[in-house]
């Protein structure tokens, strides 16, 4: 199902939003935001 989002974001270009715990899942989205306390803790551009 991932890989389904993965590519359909990719083929139209639209926005894809994922929360997860998931350390790898994370690594393939082009920014991650992390959250501390419900407060955005850092912005990384991966």
């Amino acid at each position: 199902m991932i890989d389904l989002l993965f590519a359909l974001r990719q083929r139209t270009g639209a926005t894809l939003l994922l929360i997860t715990h998931d350390r790898d899942l994370a690594g393939r989205c082009d920014r991650q935001v992390h959250l501390s306390d419900g407060r955005v803790d850092e912005a990384v551009p991966v």
